[in-house]
């Protein structure tokens, strides 16, 4: 199987303990919905996947073997946290990302134009990143996310902002990448969303491991179950 792994990884800020041999799976073409109390250790987690921080112990796997250099190219991350400057506009700053993640220069105003539409906003893309509300920000923020095609998505909190057109809009996007062979790991508080487009869950409380598995394995598929498990984790 191919996957995105973290293998028995600690890591540690000064006196605290993010994640103590903590281990978990993102198989390709599956949507695993990533649930924990608040400061569990969600983002530390996504960013060590994401190549964005080194572990202090432990692995980062891609396909079975160490992160390198070029498999960090292709694992997209949208962080909770904006990416974007506020006054440039989205359509520049994509085109400019797109060269760096290796976008051959004749081909990148197709890839980008292509990604914002599938996100939805092409029609928004020649505005500043500032002038925008927070739903489109986070469509924008996801375009960002998708240049380069990458092979694994990390998403925090993807769904913030969002009304119910882009709820659904975003949630068949990472659905149909999930079917063209992505593996996707989301984080999310809108649990009854993550719920409605996921394979698997896992379940993190205190920097460790509480349950991870087929959703229906673990909770049954309705968002309730889902809240339940994340309150007995808290």
């Amino acid at each position: 199987m191919t996957a995105l792994e973290l293998r028995a990884v600690e890591k540690r800020y000064r006196n605290t303990v993010a994640l103590a041999d903590y281990s978990l799976t993102v198989p390709s073409g599956r949507v695993t919905a990533f649930v924990g109390p608040n400061g569990a250790g969600k983002s530390t987690a996504m960013r060590l996947l994401g190549g964005l921080r080194e572990p202090d112990g432990g692995e980062v796997l891609v396909d079975g073997r160490r992160m390198s250099p070029d498999d960090r190219v292709r694992i997209g991350h949208m962080p909770e946290e904006r990416g974007l400057y506020l006054d440039e506009t989205v359509r520049a700053q994509l085109r400019y990302f797109a060269r760096l993640v290796g976008i051959p220069p004749r081909s990148v105003g197709e890839h980008v134009d292509l990604i914002l539409e599938r996100v939805g906003v092409a029609e928004l893309s020649d505005r500043r990143f500032a002038a925008l509300s927070l739903g489109n920000r986070q469509r924008a923020q996801l375009a960002l996310a998708l240049l380069g095609h990458p092979r694994y998505l990390l998403l925090d909190e993807p769904f913030s902002g969002l009304d119910i057109d882009g709820l659904a809009q975003v949630s068949d996007v990472v659905r149909s990448l999930a079917s063209d062979g992505v593996g996707v790991l989301v984080s999310s508080h809108q649990l009854e969303v993550v719920a409605s487009i996921s394979d698997r869950v896992a379940v993190i409380a205190r920097g460790r491991a509480v349950a991870e598995g087929p959703l229906s394995d673990v909770v049954g598929t309705s968002g309730s179950s889902l809240r339940e498990l994340l309150g007995e984790a808290a």
